[in-house]
């Protein structure tokens, strides 16, 4: 699968955690009394395999309508969920999963075209990943210098007191010399890391031209 439209990058996080509302289940029984009396079991099935919701959910329905005297259609309820997953194991569904950060739902295993969708879309929120990773190292790297260099002022302010003794003076002196190696080391980490996000932002970059056109 190599032409997927799809929504502009704003998946690195917003994405995965769309992914996890979508999925994550909401407290209360999985039926309503209303759903469980209007017995249209079909349509539950339905929802549930458009979804990605395994069978086992027929169980959870089971127990919330049998506290209304209501026994589930079970040959119903699987003739929607059959028809409902097929809307759900689509390729364009697995590359909107993939890309999400999720993993391949064993229920498309029928479903090739699916397991390629998700494929492309890892491929993309696995970029996506990296060039993060990597932005957030060189930031890191550059508050940290940023910290240091005010430190380094604040101990040369501290050595201008005339009150210090000897060897209060030589512990300032230990301290600078410290804090100014640490800090010319760290720059020095700064090139790698800008080639690293720029390397990493246009593989991003690549895959976004090739998925999101």
């Amino acid at each position: 699968m190599r032409s997927q439209k799809n929504e502009p990058r704003t998946f690195r996080v917003a994405s995965a955690l769309l992914a996890l509302a979508l999925v994550g289940g909401c407290a209360g029984p999985s039926v309503s009394e209303q759903q469980c009396l209007a017995g249209d079991w079909e349509s539950i099935g339905y929802r549930d395999g458009e979804r990605g919701v395994s069978t086992s959910r027929l169980l959870e329905h089971q127990d919330a309508c049998g506290k209304f005297g209501v026994v589930p259609d079970k040959a119903e309820y699987f003739r929607g969920w059959e028809a409902g997953i097929e809307t759900f194991c689509t390729p364009q569904n697995g590359f909107r999963q993939g890309r999400g950060g999720k993993a391949v739902n064993t229920l498309c295993d029928a479903y090739p075209d699916f397991s390629a969708g998700h494929a492309d879309g890892a491929l993309l929120y696995d970029a996506g990943r990296r060039a993060d990773d990597a932005e957030r190292r060189l930031q890191s790297a550059e508050q940290e210098i940023e910290a240091l260099g005010e430190e380094i002022e604040t101990v040369k302010q501290q050595q201008l007191d005339a009150t210090l003794d000897d060897e209060a003076r030589l512990a300032l002196g230990d301290r600078l010399e410290d804090l100014v190696e640490e800090r010319v080391e760290l720059r020095a980490e700064l090139e790698p890391l800008a080639r690293e996000l720029e390397r990493a932002e246009r593989e991003l970059a690549a895959l976004e031209a090739e998925f999101l056109p």
